[in-house]
C-alpha cells in the first residue's frame, strides 16, 4: 500500500462529505445519544467546506496512491486554552477509515500527521472526542498512548 497524508482540496469535497456521514451514521449506531439530523449529507457536505477555509480548522485526508483512491480523513479544530498551559489545543474532530482499510496502519497515520500538523501550529496537547461507547475508538487510542484527560456528561432536555 502506497499512502500519502495530503490536505483536503475541493476535488475531495465529495468523498470527505461521505466519509463524515459514514462517521456520524456509525456514531449514532454505537449510542443513540448521537442520533443524526434528516440533512445530515447537506449539513456534512457545508460542514467539510467550511473546514477547507477555516483557519482553526485543518482537514486531511489519506490516499491509496496504488488505486487512486481516498481511504481516510482526519480533521482537527485547533483552540485557545485560555486559562491553562499549554495554551494551545489541537482537537481530533474526526477520523474516519474506509472499511477493508481498518486494522492496516491508516488510523495510525491520520494521527501521526495530526500530532504533525499540532506540533507545527503550536499546540501542546491533542485531544480526540468520540462517543463514550466508542470501545473500537477506545482502545485505538489508547493504544497510540491517549490518556484521560476531562470528563464530559450530560443532561436530556
Amino acid at each position: 500500500m502506497n499512502l500519502i497524508v495530503r490536505p483536503l482540496d475541493e476535488d475531495d469535497v465529495a468523498k470527505a462529505t461521505e466519509y463524515i456521514v459514514r462517521l456520524k451514521l456509525l456514531n449514532e449506531e454505537i449510542d443513540p445519544n448521537f442520533k443524526v439530523i434528516e440533512d445530515l449529507e447537506e449539513v456534512a457536505r457545508e460542514y467539510v467546506v467550511a473546514s477547507i477555509h477555516d483557519p482553526n480548522v485543518a482537514i486531511y485526508v489519506c490516499e491509496d496512491l496504488d488505486l487512486n483512491q481516498i481511504i481516510g480523513l482526519i480533521r482537527i479544530e485547533f483552540k485557545d486554552r485560555k486559562f491553562y498551559h499549554p495554551r494551545k489545543e489541537a482537537i481530533i474532530t474526526d477520523i474516519y477509515v474506509k472499511a477493508g482499510y481498518r486494522g492496516k496502519n491508516v488510523g495510525k497515520v491520520l494521527v501521526e500527521k495530526a500530532v504533525s500538523i499540532a506540533k507545527e501550529r503550536g499546540a501542546g496537547l491533542l485531544v480526540v472526542c468520540y462517543p463514550v461507547n466508542n470501545t473500537i475508538a477506545e482502545k485505538f487510542f489508547k493504544e497510540l498512548g491517549f490518556k484521560d484527560l476531562r470528563k464530559e456528561k450530560f443532561l436530556s432536555l
